[in-house]
C-alpha cells in the first residue's frame, strides 16, 4: 500500500545500516525484529536491492533519490501488526507501545537536527498535542538518529527554508544521557509534552523500516499499521487519519 503522502525528507545516515538481513538464498531481505516483512524490488530491472551494509553517504543519497523517482518506499505493510517496543522516555521511565492498545497512536520517527522534523514540531505536532486528549489518540516521537543538534524550522509555507542542526555524533560513553538531554531541549524548544523516546542502536527505527526523516506511522486501535507518511504532513491530514484509525 503506498503512503498517504510524501514530502521533503532527510535521509537516515547510512540507510539505517544493519536494518536488514538476507534470508536464505532467495534475495529477500527481512527485518529480524519486525512483525511484517517488506521486500524492496527495483522497478526498472525487477531485481531486489540489498541494504545489509553501511553505504557511503553520497551513494545512499543517490540511491534514495533514484528510488523516490520511481515511488519505492520500504514500508511495513498496511494492517501488519506494529512491532512492539519499550523505550526510555524524556518524560521519565520507559514507554511501551502496548500500553496504548485500544486507541490510535501516531509514532513519529524523527531527528532533532532535521529541519523538516523541526517544521513538523513547530507547526503540526502542537496542534495534534492539543487535540489528543479530546479525540482519544496518543503521540510518541522516536529519536531515529545517533546524532545531536537542534534544527531551525523554516516558515510554514516553506519547510525547506529551515536549517539543519549540527548532526554531531552521540558520545560513545554516556550516549543515553546525552540523547535524553537533547530530547529535553527539543521538547522545550517546541513545547512538546508527549514522550520523546531514545532508541539505542536504532533497533526500533530499523524494525519500522525507517529510511528518511520524518516518517510518521499511524497505528490503529487494534495495534496494526494503519498508514505511513514520509515527509512533513499538515495537521488536518494526520488528524483525519487518526480519527479513522480509531475504528481499525
Amino acid at each position: 500500500m503506498p503512503p498517504g503522502g510524501q514530502g521533503p525528507t532527510r535521509l537516515l545516515p547510512g540507510c539505517a545500516a544493519g536494518a536488514h538481513r538476507r534470508d536464505g538464498g532467495g534475495g529477500e531481505e527481512r527485518v529480524a525484529d519486525a512483525a511484517a516483512t517488506v521486500v524492496v524490488t527495483s522497478v526498472s530491472k525487477g531485481r531486489r536491492t540489498t541494504q545489509g551494509r553501511r553505504w557511503p553517504l553520497w551513494l545512499t543519497l543517490a540511491v534514495v533519490v533514484a528510488l523516490a523517482g520511481v515511488g519505492i518506499h520500504a514500508f511495513l505493510a498496511q494492517s501488519a501488526a506494529a512491532p512492539a517496543f519499550t523505550l526510555a522516555a524524556n518524560t521519565g521511565g520507559t514507554v511501551s507501545l502496548s500500553s496504548y492498545r485500544g486507541r490510535p497512536v501516531l509514532v513519529e520517527f524523527m531527528a532533532t537536527w532535521c529541519m523538516y522534523c523541526a517544521w513538523e514540531a513547530k507547526y503540526v505536532l502542537p496542534q495534534l498535542q492539543a487535540a489528543a486528549a479530546g479525540q482519544g489518540f496518543a503521540i510518541l516521537a522516536v529519536d531515529a538518529s545517533d546524532r545531536t543538534g537542534i534544527a531551525t524550522p523554516g516558515p510554514y509555507d516553506d519547510p525547506g527554508a529551515g536549517r539543519d542542526g549540527a548532526a554531531t555524533p552521540l558520545p560513545t560513553v554516556g550516549a543515553e544521557a546525552a540523547a535524553m538531554h537533547e530530547l529535553d531541549e527539543y521538547a522545550a524548544t517546541f513545547g512538546l509534552r508527549f514522550p520523546l523516546l531514545y532508541d539505542p542502536g536504532l533497533l526500533v527505527t530499523q524494525a519500522y523500516h525507517v529510511t528518511a526523516y520524518p516518517t510518521l506511522v499511524v497505528i490503529g486501535a487494534s495495534g496494526r499499521i494503519d498508514r505511513t507518511f514520509v515527509g512533513p504532513q499538515p495537521a488536518a491530514t494526520l488528524l483525519a487519519e487518526l480519527a479513522a484509525a480509531a475504528h481499525r
